[in-house]
C-alpha cells in the first residue's frame, strides 16, 4: 500500500490524516522481517509482500533490526526510486516516529516533534537529531547501512 496523506504512527501505508496505525513494522513475531543482513548492511527486497508499504512513492516501512539489538529504523521513499532512512526513535521521549507526506518529514504521535527525513529536528520539543543511515538502491534492492 501507499501512504496517502499524513501518518504520525508506527507504520505506514494507506490510510488518511487520521493517524490510524496499520501495524507496518517489521522483524517481530517469527514473521519474515522484510530484510536480510550481512555485516551492517541491511538489504530489502522490494518485490517482497511484506515491504509493499515500501515499494511505492511516499511509502514507509518500520523496521526493528533484531540483529542489530532490535534497532528501530524508518526507510521511506520521498520520491520515485529515492530513499531515506534513519532512526525511528524520537529522540525527545523514545517514541516511534511516522512518515508525513506534508514536507515530507518524519514526525513523532507523542509530543509532536518533526524531522526532515535526513534526520534534522525542524520542531521540538526534540532538540537532538535522529541518527541518518546511508542508503542505496540497485534494481528492486534497497540497501541501508546501519551501525
Amino acid at each position: 500500500m501507499a501512504t496517502v496523506g499524513t501518518m504520525i504512527a508506527c507504520g505506514g501505508g494507506g490510510g488518511g490524516d487520521d493517524g490510524n496505525v496499520d501495524g507496518n513494522t517489521g522483524g517481530d513475531g517469527g514473521v519474515d522481517p522484510g530484510y536480510t543482513i550481512s555485516g551492517n548492511t541491511v538489504s530489502i527486497d522490494l518485490t517482497k509482500s511484506v515491504n509493499s508499504a515500501l515499494a511505492a512513492v511516499n511509502g514507509f516501512k518500520v523496521y526493528t533490526i533484531k540483529e542489530k539489538s532490535n534497532k528501530k529504523i524508518i526507510v521511506s521513499q520521498p520520491t520515485s526510486n529515492s530513499f531515506a532512512a534513519t532512526s525511528a526513535v524520537c529522540t525527545h521521549a523514545g517514541c516511534t516516529v511516522g512518515y508525513s507526506t506534508l514536507g515530507p518529514k518524519l514526525q513523532c504521535p507523542c509530543h509532536g516533534s518533526q524531522y526532515q527525513l535526513d534526520g534534522t529536528v525542524i520542531v521540538g520539543p526534540a532538540v537532538v537529531n535522529l541518527v541518518a543511515y546511508t542508503t542505496a538502491v540497485a534494481g528492486s534492492t534497497v540497501t541501508v547501512e546501519v551501525t
